[in-house]
């Protein structure tokens, strides 16, 4: 039997523990390396003047330390689709001539494939990517081109602000490399880093912007913490109030404050804290000479990072102008109010005086006439033949025919039944008049009491109605009308209803006539405290006038 010699185990130990220290210092060398990398990355993006030149500098020290043969940043605009094309880039290559159908490649949108298994990744998932060896899917993709060159890996990471890609740093090497866990686990946080640069930059372009506009702005915007001390000033607010920003800046909100607005700037703060909106309203506040500046205030809360409101910026607008234009355009309409109420007053007296003249001069002379014909058959006698009998008949059907048209004149110029029963009975016959003359259906509601309504609303509803059923007739084309006439303890209302053509269409033939009729309507009811509304509820237009009435009776 061969029994085996024993070899002495110490060498094969010995190797071992020389291979593992080896491989030990290896993994340190490599560690050191990268924290000497990441170091150099965060001195570079520290000292660089800008993002882009900090990204740019992340760039060639990757290149450097990965002995990668190309480096590009691909920059997304910050208004565009990442997902196709980045707004511009920066190359670090060692031999540019010798990849310049890849580099071609990568700056021509149409080698972009969107099932790509690089780019495509870094983009749709927002991570890291180490792609080795490259392959193509076809010959006309980026990948395609980067192995024609001689291209076998490839690694990249995003940038991502806002959860938005902001640029992409991509590496590529001629010999197939096993992913770099190290790298990969830590150039994460160096893309965190660059997008922490990023946003601050643009968030110092957008202060800068802000600040800009805050200076140049016509209205003045202050800011000031929820404690009412002012932090901010700007030139505007110099020229409305009169204090200097220096003289302002950490002085209470108080010395812009008139006595009579102090509870409404308490009540603004409450709202601000509880953190409900306030919105934008018209009040006064006060210059450093003491003038109330009429003002339009608008606040906004401004937050911390963490959400929290730290300080109010509040807008000020100078409505001096504004409420100037708005009580000289009510001065205008209260003169022409007041012409309008002058000529409906002057247009009812024209009114009765006309009538009392036709009824005094022209009524008693057609009067006289037909008495004067009457007497003129008895004179003839039954002797005066059949031709002067018929002209004496004609005579005297005329005088007739022209006293009934002289009375229907009267009755519109001076309604005596609005004198001797009151509006209800003037407007139906009034409205039985209209039937006859337009062919209107018109349908009379109302209510029937002992007591009056005072003189100058009756006339008022009177003429309202009036007015209403003339348009009915003339400019609406209506074939049937509505009134109402209502009265609670406070208010009585009249309502004109007509089927016709709608107001828009009513109103535009009024026009083209010059006609002052709803103006007229409006301003009987506004001399009595009342209103009149117009429109059209479907079809057919609706006026409705109401008036207030109190305990007050009918007084001749």
């Amino acid at each position: 039997m061969n029994i085996p010699l024993m070899r002495d185990p110490a060498p094969v130990l010995i190797l071992g523990e020389a291979i593992n220290r080896k491989r030990g210092e290896h993994r340190l060398q490599e560690r050191v390396a990268l924290l000497q990398l990441l170091e150099a990355l965060a001195r570079a993006a520290n000292e660089a003047a800008s993002a882009e030149e900090a990204m740019r500098n992340c760039l060639r020290l990757i290149c450097r330390h990965g002995n990668w043969a190309i480096g590009r940043l691909a920059i997304y605009s910050e208004k565009g689709d990442e997902s196709v094309f980045p707004d511009r880039s920066f190359w670090e290559v060692d031999d540019p001539s010798r990849y310049d159908e890849f580099i071609r490649a990568s700056l021509d949108s149409r080698f972009y494939l969107a099932t790509g298994r690089f780019i495509s990744p870094i983009l749709r998932e927002r991570r890291p990517v180490w792609f080795s060896p490259v392959t193509s899917r076809t010959p006309t993709g980026r990948m395609a081109a980067a192995i024609r060159q001689g291209l076998r890996c490839a690694f990249g990471f995003p940038v991502v602000a806002r959860d938005r890609i902001v640029a992409v740093l991509e590496f590529f090497a001629r010999e197939a490399r096993p992913p770099d866990a190290l790298l990969l686990e830590n150039i994460t946080n160096v893309g965190a880093q660059l997008a922490r640069l990023v946003e601050r930059e643009r968030a110092e372009a957008l202060n800068a912007r802000l600040a800009a506009i805050v200076e140049q702005s016509n209205d003045a915007i202050i800011s000031r913490t929820l404690d009412r001390k002012i932090l901010t000033w700007n030139p505007a607010a110099e020229r409305l109030f009169g204090y200097s920003a220096t003289e302002a800046i950490g002085r209470d909100i108080s010395i812009i404050i008139p006595p009579e607005c102090r509870t409404e700037v308490a009540r603004n703060i409450e709202l601000i804290e509880r953190e409900e909106k306030l919105p934008t309203y018209d009040t006064v506040r006060m210059s450093k000479d003491g003038r109330r500046i009429p003002v339009s205030l608008t606040h906004s809360p401004v937050r911390s990072q963490r959400g929290e409101i730290t300080s109010v910026a509040v807008i000020f607008r100078d409505i001096t102008e504004r409420r100037q234009a708005e009580e000289k355009q009510r001065a205008n309409e209260a003169r022409v109010h007041e012409l309008l109420r002058r000529l409906d007053e002057i247009q009812e007296t024209e009114r009765y005086r006309i009538a009392a003249d036709l009824h005094d001069v022209v009524g008693q002379r057609l009067s006289t006439l037909a008495i004067q014909v009457e007497m003129l058959r008895a004179t003839i006698g039954e002797d005066r033949g059949a031709r002067v009998d018929a002209a004496l008949g004609t005579m005297a059907q005329t005088v007739q025919e022209t006293t009934d048209s002289l009375r229907e004149a009267i009755a519109e110029l001076r309604p005596a039944l609005l004198d001797d029963c009151g509006v209800v009975v003037a407007i139906e016959n009034y409205a039985s008049r209209m039937e006859r003359l337009t062919g209107l259906r018109i349908h009379v509601r109302g209510y029937r009491t002992q007591r009056r309504l005072p003189r100058k609303t009756e006339l008022a509803l009177f003429r309202i109605a009036q007015e209403a059923l003339i348009n009915a007739a003339k400019h609406a084309c209506a074939t049937e009308v509505t009134l109402v006439l209502a009265q609670s303890d406070d208010m009585v209302s009249l309502s004109i209803a007509d089927n016709g053509r709608g107001i828009e269409r009513a109103l535009a033939a009024a026009q083209s006539r010059n006609g002052w009729g709803m103006g007229i309507m409006a301003e009987r009811a506004a001399a009595l405290g009342g209103h009149v509304t117009v429109d059209s509820p479907g079809k057919g237009t609706r006026v409705l006038a109401e008036i207030p009435v109190g305990n007050s009776h009918h007084s001749g």
